[in-house]
C-alpha cells in the first residue's frame, strides 16, 4: 500500500477548515458546509484527513496514487491561491468585448466569434494595450481554481486564431514559446 502526505499539510497549511468526502470514486471538497470543488480519482482511492493531514493511498497501483496525488494537489491549491493565465491577442483592427459570461472577440475574421467563459473562470481584461506598429496587443488574465477547466478554456481560446508564425499576429499564451520565422524579402540589385 502506497502512501502519500500531502506537502502542504507538512508545511503547515491550515486545511482543517475543509472538510474532504470520498464518494465512490468522487472527492468532494466542501467548507462551511458549502461545496467547492469537486475531483474524480481512481476506483481504489483511500483518502484519510487526520489532524491537519491528509494521506491518499491506493492499495492497487503506485502509479495511480501518485496521479491522484497530484491531481488533489492541485485542486488544494487552487482553492487557497486560484491559477491564472494571461491569453495575448495580437492584430490590426483585433477588438475583445468581456462580459461577466461571455467574450465576443473580432479577430480578423468577417464575423464575430462569442465564447462562453466556463463556471468558476474569472476573467479581467489588462489595461495596458500596446500598439506595435499597426498591431495592437490586449491581455486577457483569466483566474480559477481548477487547473483543468482552465487549461481546456484557454487553449480552446488559442485554437480560434494560433499565433502567425511571421507576424505574430493571433491569440497566444503567454506562458507558451512560439517560434517566428524570418520573411524571405527577394529583390535587390
Amino acid at each position: 500500500m502506497s502512501e502519500f502526505i500531502s506537502k502542504k499539510a507538512r508545511r503547515g497549511l491550515d486545511i482543517q477548515d475543509l472538510n474532504i468526502q470520498l464518494n465512490h470514486g468522487i472527492i468532494e471538497v466542501s467548507k462551511n458546509n458549502k461545496l467547492i470543488n469537486v475531483l474524480k480519482v481512481h476506483k481504489n482511492c483511500i483518502i484519510k484527513q487526520e489532524n491537519n493531514l491528509i494521506f491518499i493511498s491506493n492499495s492497487d497501483n503506485l502509479v495511480n496514487a501518485g496521479t491522484d496525488y497530484g491531481n488533489f494537489e492541485n485542486l488544494i491549491q487552487g482553492i487557497f491561491k486560484p491559477f491564472t493565465s494571461r491569453v495575448n491577442i495580437k492584430g490590426s483592427g483585433y477588438k475583445v468585448i468581456l462580459t461577466e459570461k461571455q467574450i465576443t472577440l473580432s479577430i480578423g475574421f468577417s464575423h464575430v466569434i462569442i465564447v462562453e467563459i466556463p463556471q468558476g473562470i474569472t476573467a479581467v481584461i489588462d489595461n495596458t494595450k500596446k500598439s506595435t506598429g499597426k498591431a495592437t496587443l490586449i491581455s486577457i488574465v483569466f483566474t480559477s481554481s481548477s487547473i483543468d477547466i482552465l487549461s481546456s478554456f484557454v487553449s480552446k481560446l488559442e485554437k480560434l486564431r494560433k499565433p502567425d508564425p511571421y507576424k505574430g499576429s493571433g491569440i497566444g499564451i503567454d506562458t507558451k514559446y512560439y517560434v517566428m520565422k524570418k520573411s524571405s524579402k527577394k529583390g535587390g540589385k
